[in-house]
């Protein structure tokens, strides 16, 4: 079982500098570790008439920091729950606080609930698009660039998680669950570059070179410049052995691309 960071969830879940006393007495709590001053403000602030976000994200804090024993490793399923109740509760009633939805995905991607953390984004792309895009994130400006920002760490968070060479069973579910995002970012922005490099790796890793190209060619028509679309290209066409191409390809990322991508594609150019 990973170790839950209480520095992340706070990072997560920074409370505002007017903030009141519950609030800034829970996060001096959260941040000292005092998880009995963290119960006792919790007491007091839910007999109180606050129910503001900042409610909701104490109490998931609180049961989240608190559902794994750093001694045992053994997961509190009763305070793991509570932690989602709270959550989702403050989903509920506060649905375009883009970091409150932000909190539950990482306590997903914490307990390794991959499935859950699949359909928990998915459930974001769909309401950010009812919305406008129009979200509501301390300190930030989150509109579409943002939020799609969020989405895209998301499936580099899921790709981190799967093992190539071994490329198991659950290997195999993880690139299935990256494809549904892809595929529904998609749905709403056809045009979103990475979404396609994504859905296109899915079907790459899959070893699906031919549907992997016609998307990676989608994408090239969208960005023509784009160093990972062009690598992408490239290497299919190195493993068809077709140097011609891939030649052009990495000749194109030297003459168009930045240093580094540059730099990369001189290699490549020699191993053909």
């Amino acid at each position: 079982m990973r170790k839950i960071s209480i520095l992340l969830a706070t990072i997560l879940f920074t409370l505002s500098l007017n903030a009141q006393s519950f609030k800034a007495d829970f996060t001096k709590a959260l941040r000292d570790g005092n998880t009995d001053k963290q119960k006792e403000i919790l007491s007091l602030w839910e007999k109180s008439n606050d129910r503001s976000a900042d409610y909701y994200i104490a109490n998931f804090n609180y049961y989240l920091t608190s559902c794994v024993d750093e001694q045992t490793r053994k997961l509190d399923i009763e305070k793991l729950g509570r932690s989602l109740d709270a959550i989702d509760e403050g989903i509920d009633k506060y649905p375009n606080r883009l970091d409150i939805r932000q909190g539950k995905v990482f306590a997903l991607k914490q307990m390794a609930m991959w499935d859950d953390m699949t359909k928990e984004i998915i459930s974001a792309i769909d309401y950010s698009y009812i919305i406008d895009n129009k979200w509501i994130y301390p300190n930030e400006k989150a509109d579409k660039d943002f939020f799609l920002n969020v989405i895209q760490q998301y499936q580099a968070d899921l790709f981190d998680e799967t093992d190539w060479e071994i490329y198991s069973l659950e290997d195999s579910l993880m690139i299935l669950r990256i494809r549904k995002i892809s595929e529904q970012v998609l749905k709403y922005y056809p045009q979103n570059v990475e979404a396609l490099n994504n859905l296109g790796a899915t079907y790459f890793f899959e070893n699906n070179d031919s549907k992997a190209l016609e998307i990676f060619l989608t994408a090239e028509q969208i960005a023509p410049n784009n160093d990972i679309v062009l690598f992408n290209i490239a290497n299919i066409y190195a493993k068809r052995a077709d140097k011609q191409k891939a030649k052009a390809y990495y000749e194109n990322i030297i003459k168009n691309c930045n240093t580094q991508a540059k730099n990369q594609a001189k290699e490549l150019l020699k191993e053909l």
